[in-house]
Order: C-alpha cells, then sequence, then structure tokens
C-alpha cells in the first residue's frame, strides 16, 4: 500500500532528520502518549511482542504545545540535554511544516512509541508515523529533499523478508539509524535489529495485541470513569521488569521480579498534565497468589504514614488494610497478629548521600502492645524453646530492643521485602511497632523522631497529602531527591550516564506515587509526579549576568560529557582543550575553537586524561581510559605504537588511569583499577608487570593507584572504597603491616609526603564521612581523628598542592560548603538559601604562591571563584561542570574554561594578582 506513495529510492538523500525524531521519542515520553486502537490495522500490528511499554500520542504538534503551557516546561527547558532535544524536535516540526504548503499532516495522525530492551543493559525505540494518503507520501518525500539540502549522511539498503531497510550513518555524531515502510506506516529506530523484529512479526502473521489481552482491556475501557485524552501509556509489567533485572544490583532481584508479575499489563491515560497524574487500571490474575493477588478482596484504607516516616526515607511501600481478617484467614497461623492491624504496614527505605542507610517497617495497629505479645508469641512457639533475653536501650523517650528469634517470624511473613532484615530491632512509637534491620538505624530514627524530622513536616510533602486517595489497597511513594542517589549507585555506568543527563529534572519531579485500589477483579491505578519547582534552579547564559568576555564559544553536535581538561601544546606552549561528547567521541581543540582532531573510542572515558612523553622527544601524548580499554593518542589523534590496550575480561570497566613515573625518568607505568577491585599495571614497553595482571582485592578503589619511591624501590598505595588500605612492593607483594582497617568509606585523593624509609613515609587522606586518617608504610595508623560534620548529609574530599607538598580538606553539604586548612581550620564557607547544591571543589595556581578556589554547584549549573582570603574573583558564571582555569600574563586576564549544554567557552576576566 505505501509502496505506492513513497519510492525508497528517493530516501537516499535523507539525513539525520531522523535524529530529530529521537527528539520527539523523548518528548513523548515526558508528555506521556499511548495507546489507542481503532483501525483494523494499526501500529500495534507492528509492535513486537517484547515492548516493556508502548506510548502513543493522537497530535504530536498539539501535544508539544500543550507541554509548553505546563508547569513543568519550567524545569525541562533549563535542562542542557533537553535544550539540544528542544532544538532538533522543533526543526523537525519546521520541516514537516515547510513541506506540508498549509497542509495538516499530523491531523488525525496516532505517533507511537515502543520502548524494547537491545542488550544487557540499554534499550531503544521503535516510532511509528501513519503515512495512509498520497498527499503524506509527498510531504514525505519533500520534507526529506529539504533535509538532505542542510546535511550529509551515508545510505545503504538491505532487504530481509522481501521488505526494504534503509540504514543511513550520520557523519556527524556517527549514529546509525534504519528504517522501512509498510502497510502506511513509516516504521524507524536508532537499533536496526528492532526493525528485524518487526519484520518478523510482520511474517509470523501475529495479531495485534497478542501480548495484550485485548477483549479485557476493551470492557475496561467502556466501563471506564477516566476521562479520554490523547495521551495515553501501556505497561508490559513482565517485560518491564525483565529488562530491569539486567540493570539493577542482586540485592533488588526479590523486588523486581515482584514487579514482573504484579500484573500482567497496565493501561493508563494521562489525567492532567499539570501534575503529570495518570489513571487507569492494571490487570491481574487474582487466584494465582502472586504479584498483586494479595489485595484481592482488601478495599485498603488511606495512607496515614506520614507522621512517622523519617525525612530521610527515600521510598516507602504501604499495605492498606482495611479488614485484617482476609489476611488473617489466608495465614491461619498468624491470625494472632493481623487481627491487631489497622491501617496500614509500611516498609520504608533509608538513605543518606546516595547509600543505604537501612529500612524500618511500621506496623500500625488497634492494640500495639497487645500487637507485640501476638508477635512474641508466634516467636517462642516458632523458637520450640525459651527464648534470650535481650538488653534494652532508651533513646529518649523511647526504648528499643532486640527481637529474639527474629527470623523465625521473618520466614513466617513471607515477604520477600524482609529478606535483607538479617536482624530486627524494635520500638513502640504511639500506635506503631517500628522494626529496624539494625540498631543503629532504629536508634536515628527515633532520635529524629523526636526531634520532628518527618515527612508530615517536609513543606514539599504538603503538595501530595491533598491528592493521595482516601483509600487504597497499595501506596508507593518516593522522595525523588532522595531516590535519585540511590538508583544511582544501583545502575549500570551506562544507565548512571542517562540519570546523570536528567538529574535536574529527576529531582525536580519532587514525588512519585503509585496507587492501586481492587476494582471489578482488576486495580484501579493511579501514577502521578508532584514537581518540586524549588529543586530546579539551573542556571542559563541569560539568568546569570557575568563581568566576564566571551573569547571563544564552540558549539557541538551533542551534549559533552566531561569538563574541559586543559592541556599543554609541547611545540609552540600554548593551552589546548580536551573534552567528551555523549556519543563518545573525543575532540582536542585549540584556543581559537578549531577541532585539532576528534576520535569515537566507543565508551565514557573514567577519571582524568594525563599527558605524558613517552618516547621522551618532548612530544607530548594523551593516557586516558574507556571501558575496557587504555589509550594512548598522540598529538595528532592516533595510537601511539601498542595501544590500545584491553583487559582480557571483555566486562571489565576501568575506572580511570594513573600514569606513574617514580623514577622521575619518563620509564613511566600506567596502573588502573576495574570496578571489581582487580589493579592491572602495564609499562612503557607495553608490557603486564608481574605480580600485577591483575591483582586482586575484594573491592574496588575509591582513589586512584599511587606510587612513591623511597630510596631505590618503588611502593603502591591502594585504598578501597570499603576503607581497606593496602601498600605494595614493585611485584606486587602487600608490605608488612597491611592491609589497614579503617571501616571508612574513601573517594578522596592521597596526600604522600615521602620520607627515607617506610616509616618516615606518611600518607594523608579523608573518608567520605570525615575521618582523617594518616598512616605510614611500615603499616602503622598515625591519626584517625573525625573532623566536625556540619550536617548527618556531610561529604568530605582532600585537596592538595602537590608541589609545595600542601593539603586542604573541602566539606560539601546539599546546600553548603566549607573549606578547612590542614590543621582542620575552617578558612571559608558559603551557603544557598534554596534548592539543591551538588558541589565539585577545585584548587587552582594561576601564578606562583596564587591559589584560586573554584567551587562548581552543579545543582544550579554555576561556578564561583575565591582568592585564599574567601572573597568571590568576578561574577559567577554559568558551568554544568568543573571548569579549567590559567592566567594569561601577558594581558593580565584570567581565563576560565568551562561546558553549559553542548556549548565550550572560552571565557577572559581582567585582573592583577
Amino acid at each position: 500500500m505505501c509502496n505506492r506513495y513513497v519510492n525508497i529510492a528517493d530516501m537516499k538523500q535523507y539525513k539525520n532528520y531522523l535524529l530529530v525524531g529521537i527528539g520527539a521519542v523523548l518528548l513523548m515520553l515526558l508528555v506521556g502518549v499511548y495507546f489507542f486502537f481503532q483501525s483494523p490495522f494499526t501500529a500495534w500490528n507492528l509492535v513486537p511482542n517484547n515492548a516493556m511499554a508502548i506510548l502513543e500520542t493522537a497530535h504530536l504538534p498539539h501535544a508539544y504545545q500543550d507541554l509548553q503551557k505546563k508547569k513543568i516546561w519550567k524545569n525541562l527547558k533549563n535542562a542542557p540535554y533537553f535544550q539540544v532535544l528542544q532544538q532538533r524536535f522543533e526543526g523537525f516540526l519546521k520541516i514537516v511544516e515547510q513541506a506540508s504548503h498549509k497542509h495538516n499532516f499530523w491531523e488525525n495522525k496516532r505517533v507511537t512509541l515502543s520502548l524494547h530492551w537491545v542488550g544487557k543493559e540499554d534499550f531503544d525505540a521503535l516510532f511509528f508515523v501513519p503515512i495512509t494518503q498520497e498527499k503524506d507520501a509527498q510531504i514525505y518525500r519533500e520534507a526529506i529533499n529539504l533535509f538532505a539540502q542542510k546535511n550529509k549522511a551515508k545510505f545503504t539498503q538491505r532487504s530481509l523478508s522481501g521488505e526494504n531497510i534503509t540504514e543511513i550513518v550520520i557523519e556527524e555524531t556517527e549514529e546509525r539509524f534504519a528504517f522501512l515502510v509498510y502497510k502506511g506506516y513509516w516504521v524507524g529506530s536508532f537499533s536496526p535489529l528492532l526493525l528485524e523484529d518487526v519484520l518478523r512479526k510482520i511474517k509470523a502473521g501475529e495479531s495485534a495485541y497478542s501480548f495484550a489481552q485485548a477483549s479485557e482491556l476493551k470492557q475496561a475501557l467502556k466501563k471506564s470513569t477516566f476521562a479520554p485524552t490523547h495521551s495515553e501509556l501501556y505497561i508490559n509489567f513482565p517485560k518491564l521488569a525483565e529488562g530491569l533485572t539486567k540493570i539493577l544490583p542482586e540485592h533488588l532481584q526479590p523486588e523486581v521480579r515482584a514487579l514482573g508479575e504484579w500484573g500482567t499489563q497496565g493501561y493508563l491515560r494521562l489525567q492532567n498534565q499539570q501534575a503529570l497524574a495518570w489513571e487507569g487500571y492494571t490487570f491481574n490474575n487474582p487466584n494465582e497468589n502472586k504479584g498483586a493477588s494479595f489485595l484481592h478482596k482488601q478495599q485498603g484504607s488511606p495512607f496515614t504514614m506520614a507522621s512517622v516516616i523519617p525525612h530521610n526515607a527515600y521510598l516507602a511501600c504501604a499495605v492498606g488494610i482495611e479488614n485484617p481478617q482476609i489476611l488473617a484467614s489466608e495465614s491461619k497461623i498468624l491470625q494472632g497478629i493481623f487481627k491487631n492491624l489497622s491501617g496500614n504496614m509500611t516498609l520504608a527505605y533509608l538513605t543518606q548521600e546516595g547509600k543505604d542507610e537501612g529500612s524500618l517497617l511500621f506496623l500500625k495497629a488497634t492494640n500495639p502492645l497487645g500487637l507485640f505479645n501476638s508477635l512474641q508469641s508466634f516467636i517462642r512457639v516458632a523458637h520450640k524453646s525459651a527464648l534470650p533475653a535481650t538488653e534494652k536501650e532508651q533513646v529518649g523517650a523511647y526504648s528499643l530492643q532486640e527481637i529474639a528469634g527474629w527470623e523465625h517470624l521473618r520466614n513466617a511473613l513471607n515477604i520477600r521485602s524482609l529478606a535483607h532484615f538479617r536482624q530486627g530491632y524494635f520500638a513502640l512509637v504511639g500506635q506503631y511497632i517500628v522494626v529496624a534491620n539494625d540498631r543503629h538505624v532504629l536508634k536515628q530514627y527515633l532520635q529524629n523522631y523526636q526531634d520532628h524530622k518527618t515527612w508530615e513536616r517536609l513543606p514539599t510533602f504538603a503538595q501530595i497529602a491533598p491528592a493521595l486517595k482516601q483509600a487504597s489497597s497499595f501506596t508507593l511513594i518516593a522522595q525523588m531527591s532522595l531516590m535519585w542517589g540511590r538508583t544511582y549507585e544501583w545502575v549500570s555506568p551506562k544507565f548512571q550516564m542517562l540519570l546523570s543527563i536528567y538529574e535536574n529534572e529527576i529531582k525536580a519531579m519532587g514525588w512519585f506515587v503509585w496507587q492501586n485500589v481492587e476494582k471489578d477483579e482488576k486495580l484501579a491505578t493511579r501514577m502521578q509526579f508532584y514537581l518540586d519547582e524549588t529543586t530546579a534552579k539551573t542556571v542559563t547564559e541569560d539568568t546569570l549576568k557575568t563581568d566576564y568576555t566571551l573569547r571563544k564559544q564552540v558549539n557541538f553536535g551533542d551534549l559533552l560529557y566531561t569538563q574541559p581538561y586543559l592541556m599543554r601544546n609541547a611545540e609552540t606552549g600554548e593551552t589546548e582543550i580536551l573534552v567528551q561528547d555523549f556519543r563518545k567521541n573525543v575532540y582536542l581543540l585549540n584556543e581559537k575553537g578549531v577541532v585539532l582532531w576528534k576520535r569515537n573510542i566507543g565508551a565514557q572515558m573514567k577519571g582524568s586524561p594525563t599527558q605524558v612523553d613517552i618516547y621522551g622527544n618532548n612530544r607530548l601524548q594523551y593516557a586516558l581510559s574507556a571501558g575496557n580499554t587504555l589509550y594512548l593518542i598522540d598529538r595528532l589523534g592516533r595510537n601511539v605504537s601498542g595501544f590500545p590496550v584491553r583487559m582480557t575480561d571483555t566486562t571489565s570497566v576501568l575506572q580511570g588511569v594513573s600514569v606513574l613515573d617514580v623514577q622521575k625518568n619518563k620509564d613511566y607505568w600506567f596502573a588502573g583499577c576495574d570496578e571489581r577491585g582487580r589493579l592491572f599495571v602495564l609499562s612503557r614497553q607495553v608490557q603486564w608487570v608481574a605480580g600485577w595482571n591483575p591483582k586482586r582485592l575484594a573491592y574496588r578503589l575509591g582513589t586512584p593507584l599511587q606510587g612513591i619511591r623511597i630510596k631505590d624501590a618503588n611502593y603502591f598505595i591502594a585504598v578501597q572504597e570499603n576503607g581497606q588500605i593496602h601498600a605494595f612492593n614493585a611485584k606486587g607483594e602487600p608490605l608488612a603491616g597491611f592491609p589497614l582497617d579503617t571501616k571508612q568509606r574513601f573517594t578522596a585523593t592521597m596526600h604522600i609526603e615521602s620520607g627515607n624509609s617506610l616509616a618516615t613515609t606518611r600518607v594523608t587522606t579523608v573518608s567520605e564521612d570525615g575521618k582523617w586518617i594518616q598512616f605510614n608504610l611500615a603499616g602503622k595508623l598515625l591519626k584517625e581523628e573525625q573532623l566536625e560534620r556540619p550536617s548527618g548529609r556531610a561529604k568530605f574530599t582532600l585537596l592538595q598542592d602537590e608541589k609545595r607538598g600542601n593539603y586542604w580538606f573541602g566539606i560539601t553539604t546539599e546546600s553548603s560548603w566549607q573549606i578547612l586548612d590542614r590543621n582542620g581550620k575552617k578558612l571559608m564557607e558559603d551557603e544557598i538559601n534554596e534548592g539543591v547544591g551538588k558541589w565539585e571543589i577545585q584548587l587552582f595556581e594561576p601564578l606562583p604562591n596564587t591559589f584560586v578556589w573554584a567551587i562548581t554547584n552543579k545543582g544550579e549549573g554555576k561556578t564561583s571563584l575565591y582568592d585564599m582570603r574567601g572573597k568571590m574573583v568576578g561574577e559567577p558564571i554559568a558551568s554544568n561542570a568543573p571548569i579549567g582555569l590559567r592566567y594569561d600574563k601577558a594581558k593580565k586576564q584570567m581565563i576560565v574554561y568551562r561546558v553549559l549544554g553542548n556549548k565550550l567557552a572560552i571565557l577572559a576576566k581582567n585582573i592583577v594578582f
């Protein structure tokens, strides 16, 4: 049908108007768009069965215009990556409008998007645009021609199952895009394999709704009280969970698998775009005794836990219990327990600075003491002997106590999420029995509760409280600003990159709520994001005035992934800039903005690149790591002989590369650690050093491997994230007295003061929590002192001037930063009144003995500069990442290099130090 309208050969002039299409895809995700089936043949007939979600919009430009009127638009439009997508998407709409000649191409067209897992840790989309009339085909061909006039692309065609697939490689970004036309639909994807899945479904003759219960869904829609909208979403729970198990850690697998069993499918309509509220149904078989079957015939009760859930809970899962006897009748052995339950039973997960701080289980009871006695009675029977006495600890007005025989109760409750409760501690708090998996966690909770640090007291929670359903069988609430940190720690490096792109947007969501209540053998479902504008104060060039002048600005095709790294041209002495974008392209530019070389290294860089003189001829090369590969690139962008070097394990991801010249004779060693804690050392001759290929540690490093030469011997120091400190000789053999176990978490650098012996060589570092550690290479711990913490969420780092052997401590919280001298004395500090700070502290020496501190708030997208007295140097500048800085003596100007979205800028300020 469509081949009559669209000539595939004409597509050879194409280009990345399809790159713009990915902007449409992501915008549709944010607008929330999805599925309707009215015509005999729809995009659903083409969607492969492994889709985890399908979205659809009835009128794409209208949905986009509607989004621009909403509150969320203010949060989105300031995000640098979103600005790139916006440009692409609006360019896409403009081209279609030009080709349409006032004909409304989008009228009565449902643009469909399906999401699929395409690898171990990657997903991609198929999108479907109807081309059903001759006029549509003419517009389509003209749009291709218009775009081809502005862009270049390489085209290839291949045939599969009798259908033509066209693939293009966009020269600018080196991206591959594939598309085909079939029965009135143009189908495209950045993963060509998904097109093959489409053709397999076509040839297999599968029905339009082979992975959805169409009849059940249609019946639900007939009875639906939810207003029809142009934005709809379908969720395939089993496939969604299947993919999540690939990217989330093992300890979360039970919860993820439970999600796959929660329902067979979900259907939601966007009811309120202002607050991103969706309502619809989840379909589940209540007789299968899995997933949401525990809600069968349980009508639920209001969520009333906000007054007791602590402020640092990032997630709470509440089961609303209207009739506890229903649960008791299905669990005869626990009747005495369940009959005392009332309202909600909630499990809350706590966090601090992205780290897991434990969990709490809240049991609301009509008779808390009676409920506790029932618990104890059950444990005594299960234990089959007298329980040992446990010691009580008083915390203010409350006491906590260990639950003897806890494992019997945990196993009987058979709640998957309690699997990590290896121990049980409890306290009676009003109507609640509060159970924790750690004594410290419960003690901290009781202190917070008495200080009124609960969800109920958070200003942002007040906006969601009125919108919570009065009765809910199941309520899940996530505090997005805290959930962000935990999610970032859970997922793979690739997904960490994606989360970094949307950090501000995720935090700006404020809260996420999912609620279910059983209705007519299915679950009425509500999903809503509540926007928190105070967390999205991203600075832009338009909103931030500065007293710097712009020397040069370079616009890249995509968002820049790294900060600007300053390099030196060995021949001219000029400064050059090395950056990498999210397409994995590495660029080297001169100060005029000219790209000296560009190359794609297939992965994102880890750690900072380093210049070395591998040949000893004063021509510098660039050492860097990406994925499982170590690169050494010459000044023309070519590989140095023997490089790149790939780790033998292809799944190994290097955490960075250290270039060690411990003998100060340019006989370099290249050292690295992968995410599994394996250490590698490579000689200048590209040979693995004996004893280091690899050296296996139990945990990855928190700071790069450091080398030092004492007399005529080389030594290496490795500090693991989990607090283990190791020291080795050149053969990789541990030194006497090591490892030292500090039981701290380390990510700070090390300051090494070299002596004439192992005993007089001193190493200083600081843990994330502010433990000031000093040790010597004789294996003696010299100092273990706790620096003052301004808040429970304070994070410490160490900054140093290696030339003069000096160091400082940097301290950051969500709303402030401080710098202490090497004696722990406060030098300077500042804070923000609102919003969330994610700080990065840098130290520069633009002139000898002249220091400048650069404080970047990545939450706001702003960098401020200070001198050693704490006085601000010039006005703040807009920046998404740490900066580069140097001093131009001839012009008496401080030169700052910054990245903002897809832009690299060189700024100058007249100043005399």
